[in-house]
């Protein structure tokens, strides 16, 4: 058996200008970087088609593709000015995930008051629809 070594500088759509879809890879479908700090603002993102204000700390993520059901993984991070005090962003409890969005929630961890944090991220992994 011979190994092969597959070295590229980038991979592209046959179209030659399209990003490659991913499907059942385990890559991020959906990832967003926003703040939540006097409106809602999205910094950087992918397959997110909104963000709203639900309520102080929440926030609404929508995804331009679905995933396939809402057992997907979410992995989230959040921090406010800086680090002046730490918040943990979580999937809101009174609002489970649903294939095309998800709730989160920010909140103080020494309080757990709701907190409008101004860095917070958010990665999900599950397959698209």
């Amino acid at each position: 058996r011979m190994t092969s070594v597959l070295n590229v500088d980038e991979i592209a759509a046959k179209d030659g200008t399209s990003a490659v879809t991913l499907t059942k890879q385990h890559a991020a479908k959906v990832w967003a970087n926003f703040d939540m700090d006097s409106t809602q603002v999205l910094n950087d993102s992918f397959n997110v088609a909104s963000i709203a204000d639900v309520a102080t700390g929440k926030s609404t993520i929508t995804y331009t593709n679905s995933l396939s059901n809402a057992n997907y993984s979410c992995v989230t991070n959040s921090v406010h000015d800086s680090g002046s005090y730490f918040t943990t962003l979580n999937v809101a409890h009174d609002t489970p995930p649903t294939a095309s969005a998800v709730q989160l929630e920010a909140m103080v961890q020494n309080t757990g008051a709701h907190s409008d944090a101004e860095l917070n991220s958010m990665a999900n992994h599950g397959d698209l629809a």
